[in-house]
């Protein structure tokens, strides 16, 4: 009966296959992400706007640049408690 050996460090650990298989999900996922064009949320922009005026919250969006400019926010109110949420 055959013994099982590991591979050494000059032989390929993954299959062709795997390899493969990786390169597809990294390619798509950077497919899937190249499309994603995001803004600030509604209530990041209406700080931005009330703190620092409506100049300051559209340079600071940058949507001159499209996809690449800047994007957060979230959908906090300020002044109210966010709920926390525990997920196990």
């Amino acid at each position: 009966m055959p013994t099982a050996r590991l591979p050494t460090s000059a032989e390929p650990v993954h299959s062709a296959l795997h390899q493969e298989v990786m390169l597809s999900t990294v390619t798509l996922f950077n497919a899937v992400f190249a499309l994603v064009i995001a803004d600030f949320s509604p209530s990041f922009n209406a700080f931005l706007t009330n703190a620092y005026g409506k100049y300051f919250a559209d340079r600071m969006a940058r949507r001159d640049m499209g996809a690449a400019g800047s994007f957060g926010g979230g959908n906090h109110v300020a002044g109210r408690r966010t709920a926390f949420v525990f997920t196990f």
